[in-house]
């Protein structure tokens, strides 16, 4: 089984489904920026996230399209619609070492999560 880094970064407008998707992710890494998972998983768990996170995106879109609705009052503008988007980047654990990383430490011998 080889270890990878994989990047998880995300875009979410919506607090309930940021926060649903937080929490998704974080059983697969740690958190190092708002909206920023480190993940260090084998070739699996990548396949499992990748599943997990391509259901997310679609159970929370169709849900975000149900309820889209642009309703307007005189100059103000309210509109609905929620962003949602999820990056996912894979890559040998060994590549994270040559990272630039400025403003804050963050150990990349340590393992993100105990499987």
């Amino acid at each position: 089984m080889n270890s990878r880094i994989c990047i998880v970064c995300y875009d979410v407008s919506n607090n309930k489904t940021r926060r649903k998707l937080a929490k998704l992710i974080s059983g697969y890494g740690k958190r190092v920026q708002g909206s920023v998972f480190l993940c260090d998983i084998d070739s699996d768990r990548q396949r499992d996230l990748e599943v997990r996170l391509r259901g997310f995106y679609a159970n929370s879109k169709k849900a975000s399209k149900n309820n889209k609705k642009v309703v307007s009052f005189k100059k103000k503008k309210t509109n609905t619609c929620n962003t949602l988007d999820i990056l996912m980047i894979p890559m040998p654990s060994a590549q994270i070492e040559t990272a630039l990383i400025l403003g804050k430490e963050l150990d990349v011998n340590k393992k993100f999560i105990v499987i």
